[in-house]
């Protein structure tokens, strides 16, 4: 026995020795080769050669202290990362309970971990077409081993991605699941606003394109008409009318630099009578403008439409 457990050791022996009970008692030993051990002592009162004597039985259990002492510490990583992480993170067993949820779930759903713990998604009330969802992917990876990925929205707005992971047993069957749920609510939005800028972009490209063909069509027209004309005042009108159309299709092509500007612009405040005057209209057509004053809360593409 190693010296600081000496002390312990012989007040447990004289315990017994005074017919007093000690029980299982761990002490600290030491081989002859040097290292310090740990061992499980228990005492009983026996007859040595006639005369009272306390038998010590002593079982090495220096490997269950380290595995023990790396338990702790692994749970303390285990403890530390969970619940100082941005993503909701649940353990589940094979009934689908919630074993562990960290902290960070009271932000996102207003509900305390502690209220999950012995219950499914069903218990807690959640919606249906929710629940199927999770369980669902819990389920699959519960029977396949496989880890797993989904995405959902919940009640308020909150857009989730769950990563699910298999935690095996001694026996290699899975007999977990690891969850963490990141919110991706601004990726989402980021998305729809990808989307929708796209959705813009086509709709430019198809007005300018009909634009552009639409004056080369009229182009076309009047050049076939000025090969028939013998120079003179009416053959010049159609080249005026000419240099118009090729100005205008300038003029359409200039606009696409809005492409650039597509989807980073926010929505302004117009003035419609300002919008409408900055338009061009052939030389032929007087546009008036008969508006009380008035503002519309539009794209930056207004005018173009």
């Amino acid at each position: 026995i190693a010296p600081e457990s000496r002390d312990h050791a012989l007040e447990k022996m004289q315990q017994r020795m005074e017919g007093k009970t000690t029980g299982w008692y761990e002490v600290v030993v030491q081989p002859r080769e040097g290292r310090t051990g740990t061992a499980l002592v228990n005492s009983t009162e026996i007859l040595y050669r006639g005369l009272p004597a306390v038998l010590l039985v002593m079982t090495e259990i220096t490997a269950h202290k380290q595995l023990e002492a790396s338990l702790r510490k692994s749970e303390e990583r285990f403890r530390v990362l969970t619940e100082h992480s941005l993503d909701t993170i649940m353990l589940f067993d094979r009934e689908l309970r919630h074993l562990y949820v960290n902290p960070v779930v009271k932000k996102g759903l207003g509900i305390p971990a502690a209220e999950f713990i012995g219950k499914t998604h069903s218990e807690m009330g959640f919606p249906a077409h929710l629940v199927r969802l999770w369980e669902g992917a819990l389920q699959g990876v519960f029977a396949s081993g496989n880890p797993d990925e989904i995405e959902f929205q919940l009640p308020n707005g909150i857009w989730a991605d769950w990563l699910l992971a298999p935690v095996h047993g001694p026996d290699g069957s899975v007999d977990q699941v690891l969850a963490s749920a990141r919110v991706i609510t601004k990726l989402k939005m980021t998305e729809e606003t990808l989307r929708r800028a796209n959705r813009q972009v086509n709709l430019l490209n198809e007005i300018t394109r009909h634009d552009i063909l639409n004056q080369i069509t009229v182009i076309r027209g009047y050049l076939a008409l000025a090969e028939k004309k013998q120079p003179g005042p009416e053959r010049e009108s159609y080249f005026s009318r000419l240099m118009s159309a090729a100005e205008t299709i300038q003029d359409q092509i200039e606009f696409t630099r809005i492409y650039e500007d597509i989807g980073s612009r926010e929505p302004q405040w117009q003035d419609v009578a300002a919008v409408l005057a900055r338009q061009p209209v052939p030389a032929c057509i007087t546009l008036t403008t008969d508006l009380l004053p008035s503002e519309i809360f539009a794209d930056p593409m207004l005018g173009k439409v």
